[in-house]
């Protein structure tokens, strides 16, 4: 029986001793190893700063894992292999970026990884992330000194500035020391105003006057609106067109009457003429003078001519656009009565 005991005491105590070196090795690997299994990313730095393997990986603050190797790839470029939890693997994404930091102002240096911007696959076993780009405080100093020296001369450049508006005698040094150029600007000013608000009244006039014409008040207004000028336009161009035919008629049947007149009266005149001509005593005489019979053939070629006008004169009054329509309609009668 104590054999038996001790034997339970001691599987006991092996138990209990292999309990406890697991939880030591687990918390000394940082929760990974022997239980949860990780993935091994990469970031590549140009300067690690101080980093070393072991130090601490953080996702967002998180401790997400340690660093597990620190690698020269070349003159430029250090890549950082870091062991992170599995479980990162189901929030990281590829875009998020890595920058060392320290942790506090005097402690280790660690890799502190922050998610990526937009859309973006989740992180897997051997992927590489970007850097991100920090402004270094010697950087900062460097830009700050830069800026300070250019601030001290804008600052000279203002001062010689505002010295020359001071004692100069240019226009806006004029402008702010003489009296009657600020209240000359002031009346300008002033006018301004009222021209402006003048302006402001005649654009509001004619606003609602455009306002009155489109609702159809006023003459314009009647233009734009009222639909039955158009009828009235076609009303007073049929009786127009009437007006023409009862009046132009007459007058046109006597320029025809008296054109007709005249031809025969010509015709007559040149019979009788060569009659005049064949024939002895006064008449015969008179005809046979060479300054008479001139003068006569003179007037009768002017009497041609006047005829010959007359017909072309006709002719352009039945093209004329007041009087064609009662010549086609005159047209058109003569054409009916020869067809019956």
């Amino acid at each position: 029986m104590d054999k038996s005991n001790r034997n339970i005491k001691l599987g006991l105590f092996v138990i209990l001793f292999s309990l406890v070196f697991t939880f030591v090795v687990y918390q000394a690997s940082g929760g990974r190893g022997l239980i949860n299994r990780s993935i091994t990313i990469y970031a590549e730095f140009d300067n690690v700063k101080g980093l070393l393997v072991g130090n601490n990986v953080r996702f967002s603050g998180v401790k997400v894992g340690t660093v597990t190797d620190i690698t020269v790839k070349s003159e430029k470029v250090l890549l950082v292999a870091m062991s992170l939890d599995k479980d990162v693997a189901t929030y990281m994404k590829s875009s998020a970026k890595a920058d060392i930091s320290t942790n506090g102002l005097v402690g280790n240096m660690l890799v502190n990884i922050t998610p990526g911007d937009g859309e973006a696959r989740l992180i897997k076993d051997g992927d590489v992330i970007l850097k991100k780009e920090k402004v270094e405080l010697t950087d900062m100093l460097e830009t700050l000194s830069t800026t300070n020296e250019k601030i001290t001369q804008i600052t000279e450049a203002l001062l010689e500035i505002t010295s020359k508006m001071n004692n100069g005698s240019g226009l806006i040094s004029q402008f702010i020391n003489d009296e009657n150029l600020a209240k000359n600007l002031k009346a300008t000013t002033q006018n301004l105003y009222i021209t402006s608000r003048n302006i402001k009244s005649s654009t509001d006039s004619v606003n609602n006057m455009i306002i009155g014409a489109m609702e159809g008040n006023g003459n314009l207004g009647y233009l734009l609106k009222d639909n039955s000028l158009k009828t009235q336009i076609d009303e007073l161009s049929g009786n127009l067109d009437s007006l023409i035919n009862d009046r132009a008629e007459p007058i046109m049947r006597n320029l025809e009457l008296s054109s007709e007149a005249i031809a025969n009266t010509s015709l007559e005149l040149e019979s009788t003429i060569k009659d005049l001509q064949n024939k002895d005593g006064l008449v015969g005489a008179v005809l046979k003078d060479t300054t008479i019979t001139q003068n006569l053939k003179n007037t009768l070629n002017n009497l041609n001519k006047g005829t010959q006008k007359f017909d072309e004169s006709m002719e352009a009054l039945q093209h004329n656009w007041l009087l064609k329509g009662f010549f086609k309609k005159k047209k058109k009668a003569a054409e009916k009565t020869a067809k019956k």
